[in-house]
């Protein structure tokens, strides 16, 4: 007979709801917190290596654009 296990649950979280307007475009360089010595400011098209090429932007993150 298969031994049980125990486990936890963690604790529910809660997040903001809120969204931002997806229809406006933001240039994440002009925000406040942005350092250009810690970001690599990757352009569409770029080729990084012999192997990877830059094709689109998914997104913003909290310390990133990926």
């Amino acid at each position: 007979m298969p031994i049980a296990i125990r486990t936890v649950a963690s604790k529910v979280r809660s997040y903001c709801s809120a969204q931002a307007n997806n229809r406006k475009k933001i240039e994440e360089e002009t925000l406040p917190n942005y350092n250009s010595s810690v970001f690599y400011p990757a352009r569409i098209g770029e080729v990084l290596a012999p192997k990877y090429r830059v094709v689109d932007k998914l997104g913003f993150g909290a310390k990133s654009t990926v």
